[in-house]
């Protein structure tokens, strides 16, 4: 789970994305999907040079097309040095 991550405008939280943003401040999850972790996993997974990436859900917090763009690209990265496979998570897809 990376999780990237935008703060969806009021418009959009009037679903499951409410619940997720809830998720990610009082369970203490937003220091764990900050963007500096997420730019040093990307940075590891470079420097390994793997055979093959497997992320296996949760690209996204709450699915918004914004969130996706970050995530593509990041992983744009890693997929230069290595084959990229993406499984969606359930929060990848609110909508």
């Amino acid at each position: 789970d990376v999780h990237w991550t935008l703060e969806p405008p009021a418009g959009r939280l009037f679903s499951k994305r409410a619940l997720s943003l809830v998720n990610r401040f009082v369970k203490g999850k937003k220091r764990s999907f900050s963007p500096e972790v997420q730019a040093a996993l990307c940075a590891h997974l470079i420097a390994l040079r793997p055979d093959l990436v497997l992320v296996t859900g949760d690209l996204t917090q709450t699915a918004l097309p914004e969130e996706f763009a970050l995530a593509h690209a990041a992983l744009r990265e890693v997929a230069a040095v290595a084959p990229l496979f993406v499984i969606p998570g359930n929060h990848d897809v609110y909508t």
